[in-house]
């Protein structure tokens, strides 16, 4: 894969895999044309939202996709807002009137999902300063985190610990769950998990105060087709019910709204399970995006929550422009279906990483630190 950076003032053409600038070569220009056409103005400016449905009406109009994926994130943004529900609450009114332009001006088939919505930050637990041993945790706003040689004294002061709803032993965890074994050595000797309302702080975590926490709840909401709500009980039903529609010649508009669930979709819905066992996947986070577009739960994979990333994080890491990531998941639904598909993300990494789909247009922003926007395809286009 190749990837397009575009900063505002130059363009920076290199590979995915490698992230190493090509020289002397050309984007197509569709690629040029759509990175710089409409500068994104940052997670923490509602105008998001609206880039979402400009760059996924281009995307139509220019490309043609079969199945185009459209993700907005701007409701889970409100969480570094000050004015925590107030903010979130007139993102989720600007974000579904983008989301009805987009339906208003497409000719595919829509299929709507809410990831999940936010809740006042009840506090945050501090594990860094706390513990012996090492807390590291990926995202934004944490609600999970793996602990790496943890001493006694460590845990029994997590069981008592305010916010903190369970902590899991690797053993007893793939006793129950089982999965992919590249998975449990990957996984951390404890994972912590926050309750609801709480976000944890841990190396990796994001620095900055949260307002709003994410949900981990057990139902999301779906819309769309009769025959598609008949067939989807669990979140790991979509893809590969999404993938036989396509192969019937349907041609989709998946739209994802982070920080939106059942209690602020404002389309008539189904409840989806969200839950692998008692694990209950957390709003938008990168394995919930994993069981969405895989169709199989996030231990068939090879990153568990709490992965110590910075151990991978290395010169000459594979895809440095992929986060944490190494490797892209081979069965998304974006990379199985052999048509035109197309995607874009006010996510950032979460775009190419999980849609898998042919051309992405994403946000290219770090930590919230707005940088400009990227554009990743497959060749042929």
């Amino acid at each position: 894969m190749k990837a397009l950076i575009d900063v505002g003032d130059w363009q920076e053409l290199l590979t995915l895999e490698e992230g190493r600038a090509l020289e002397g070569e050309e984007a197509p220009e569709l690629v040029r044309d759509l990175a710089a056409r409409y500068p994104y103005p940052g997670d923490l400016d509602p105008a998001s939202a609206t880039w979402v449905t400009e760059m996924a009406l281009a995307l139509e109009r220019d490309y043609a996709p079969e199945l185009l994926v459209a993700i907005y994130a701007s409701p889970y943004w409100a969480a570094f807002h000050p004015e925590g529900k107030g903010a979130w609450e007139e993102r989720v009114v600007r974000t579904r009137g983008e989301v009805e332009r987009l339906l208003s001006s497409t000719s595919l088939e829509p299929v709507l999902v809410g990831l999940g919505g936010m809740l006042p930050c009840r506090g945050e637990v501090e594990l860094l300063s706390s513990l012996e041993g090492l807390a590291v945790a990926a995202g934004p706003l944490a609600r999970q985190a793996g602990l790496f040689l943890p001493t006694s004294e460590d845990l029994e002061l997590l069981r008592r610990a305010v916010g903190i709803e369970r902590v899991v032993a690797r053993e007893e965890f793939q006793n129950e769950f089982g999965g992919h074994p590249a998975f449990y050595q990957r996984f951390p000797d404890h994972l912590i998990l926050a309750q609801e309302g709480f976000c944890l702080r841990a190396l990796g975590s994001s620095p900055r105060p949260a307002y709003l926490a994410p949900e981990g709840p057990a139902f999301i909401p779906l819309t769309g087709p009769a025959e598609l709500g008949e067939r989807i009980n669990s979140l790991v039903d979509l893809a590969p019910t999404l993938l036989e529609l396509l192969r019937r010649g349907q041609r989709i508009l998946l739209v994802l709204l982070e920080g939106m669930g059942t209690d602020a979709f404002p389309w008539p819905f189904r409840p989806v399970a969200n839950t692998c066992g008692w694990y209950r996947y957390i709003t938008a986070d990168f394995p919930q995006y994993l069981a969405l577009f895989t169709g199989q739960h996030f231990t068939a994979w090879t990153y568990p929550p709490g992965l110590a990333y910075y151990r991978e994080d290395r010169p000459g890491k594979p895809y440095p422009f992929s986060g944490l990531f190494s490797e892209l998941p081979a069965a998304a639904l974006g990379r199985i279906y052999p048509g035109r598909t197309a995607a874009v993300g006010g996510r950032s990494v979460h775009t190419h990483v999980f849609t898998g789909c042919r051309l992405c247009v994403e946000c290219f922003v770090r930590g919230l630190y707005h940088q400009g926007v990227m554009v990743t395809w497959r060749d042929p286009l």
